[in-house]
């Protein structure tokens, strides 16, 4: 047995939108069991499904329905977080239990900052890549804390491609800490269907294997962006 999960930064596009109507379908279309979303609005996903979401405040102006990541799946979700750890930034983390066709899986759902977060937007009070660090730094100390009583999926925004491209090697360093000898990441390098590496991810841990890996352009049949980041969708069954 397997299951499919689909994940998408899908650039704040409105559930009734044109843009955002085109990214539904083009995620559903895979029959995902999981999908993880970044950068989207309470109820982009509630076709005949269950979503959990982030916490609203995630340091910018609050915008009514916006959250920074979400997690959909076909059955209930249990054993709910949006927090994560006291030290990561807030409203970029969830997480959950629920059962696929594979079995019971926790599933964690981030949305990382990107490398110039509050340094000239926002509360304009940070060096850049700070924030991005400061949440690694949150995530390992959770997952330290985290039971080891189901596979883990982690998935969704990274902003870093892997292997290391551009970012700092501190940056690079704590989130391959953050993996090492527990998670493998499926997305890492080229990823078939895709022109560029991805920034967004998706991984398991040692006890979880994947059988498929691709992506799905950004880019409508005009060749106009949907959004600003391409989509994955990953296989996966027990190893």
């Amino acid at each position: 047995m397997s299951s499919t999960i689909v994940c998408w930064n899908v650039n704040w596009a409105k559930p009734s939108s044109e843009r955002g109507d085109e990214l539904k379908k083009r995620i559903l279309r895979q029959k995902p069991e999981i999908v993880c979303i970044s950068e989207s609005y309470i109820g982009y996903l509630e076709h005949s499904g269950h979503s959990i979401y982030s916490a609203e405040d995630y340091g910018y102006d609050i915008i009514s329905g916006r959250r920074k990541v979400f997690l959909w799946s076909q059955n209930p979700w249990r054993e709910v977080d949006d927090m994560g750890h006291l030290e990561m930034p807030t409203g970029r983390f969830v997480s959950g239990i629920t059962q696929t066709s594979v079995g019971e899986v926790r599933v964690l759902g981030l949305c990382i900052p990107w490398q110039m977060a509050h340094v000239t937007t926002g509360q304009k009070n940070c060096a850049p890549w700070e924030v991005h660090l400061s949440y690694l730094r949150g995530l390992i100390k959770m997952l330290v804390e985290l039971d080891n009583d189901l596979p883990i999926i982690i998935v969704g925004d990274f902003n870093q491609r892997l292997p290391g491209g551009r970012q700092p090697w501190k940056a690079y360093e704590l989130l391959d800490m953050l993996l090492f000898d527990r998670f493998n990441i499926w997305t890492s390098g080229e990823v078939k269907g895709l022109e560029r590496q991805p920034v967004c991810h998706v991984g398991g841990s040692l006890d979880l294997k994947v059988e498929h890996v691709s992506g799905r352009t950004r880019l409508n049949k005009s060749n106009k962006e949907l959004t600003d980041h391409d989509g994955l969708v990953c296989r996966f069954s027990l190893a």
